[in-house]
């Protein structure tokens, strides 16, 4: 009987082929390997993510949370649901056990999801159903600076039209992030002496503006066949609907009589630069089971089309 370590004396060429053979295997497997400093690890986590524009996170449990709740309890494996609502979001996370294939527990969610959309509010469009993933997820895959001979500080949109969404189409690419630049907001500067001048508490006038600008469910109309849902829409269009605003009963003090509204870029609390001169910095982040290196080429290779953009 011919021991193993006699074969590659006994027979050369039918070893010196079969390394080659696996020589030629490793060539053709390198470029198809996926590249990643760190490790993906996929916790047992789903999270469900509801947009709810204008609402108070107490409606935000009342109508959105406790509807989810009490489906997302009926699919088998759950260990916990934890659940927060914030000014205009409601967010519900599930945890299952590590053992659990977590695709199959993404599409029951997505199912006791869709049970309870009828039991949502009407201005709820869209509901994100996501997985928690640790390892290069929070970490950019690629950072950069942008300067020029203009001040970029309040060019957003244009940012926005010319980087971040011509680098969000590319494939592999999950998301980009401008940092330095804001989009625009609105901005209620107050003017203390006008304030004292008409005898008025700056307290007061948020807590009115915090009151107008909501829209609010004001119950149900049963008709013989048909059922109506009332709802008031009191949130602001336009500014000048913000500085109308009245302040008092009889409608003669109004908002634009205590202060000045603008649409204008936040104040920035951070900065970025290149060569001592003011930058924007620019962050790539790529999806969990793409190829670094080719969502680097095509990355790179957009930013040199973007450039040729005057």
């Amino acid at each position: 009987m011919m021991a193993f370590s006699d074969l590659p004396i006994q027979r050369p060429v039918a070893v010196l082929m079969l390394l080659i053979s696996l020589l030629v295997l490793g060539a053709v497997a390198i470029p198809h390997l996926p590249l990643d400093f760190m490790p993906l690890v996929e916790r047992p986590f789903i999270n469900v993510v509801v947009p709810f524009p204008g609402s108070h996170p107490l409606e935000g449990l009342r109508k959105v949370v406790e509807p989810l709740e009490e489906e997302l309890a009926t699919i088998s494996g759950v260990e916990s649901i934890t659940a927060e609502a914030e000014p205009g979001q409601a967010r519900v996370t599930v945890r299952f056990g590590w053992s659990v294939n977590l695709d199959l527990k993404k599409m029951e969610v997505r199912e006791a999801v869709d049970r309870a959309r009828d039991k949502l509010p009407d201005e709820i469009n869209e509901i994100f159903v996501r997985g928690f993933q640790d390892g290069h997820t929070d970490n950019a895959m690629l950072e950069g600076r942008i300067s020029a001979q203009r001040d970029l500080s309040e060019s957003y949109e244009l940012l926005d039209r010319k980087i971040k969404r011509p680098l969000e189409r590319i494939q592999g690419v999950a998301s980009v992030k401008l940092d330095g630049v804001s989009p625009q907001q609105v901005r209620i500067e107050v003017d203390p002496q006008a304030l004292v001048r008409h005898d008025i508490n700056p307290q007061v006038v948020l807590m009115k503006l915090q009151a107008a600008n909501v829209d609010t469910d004001l119950g149900v109309i049963h008709g013989d066949l048909l059922r109506y849902e009332v709802r008031s829409l009191g949130r602001f269009r336009n500014l000048d609907e913000i500085r109308d605003m009245p302040l008092d009963t009889s409608g003669s003090l109004r908002i634009r009589d205590v202060a000045r509204v603008t649409l204008r870029e936040p104040r920035p609390d951070y900065g970025r630069h290149l060569d001592r001169e003011f930058a924007i910095g620019v962050q790539v982040f790529r999806e969990p089971t793409a190829n670094t290196v080719d969502v680097c080429d095509a990355v790179m290779e957009r930013i040199e089309k973007i450039r040729e953009d005057p």
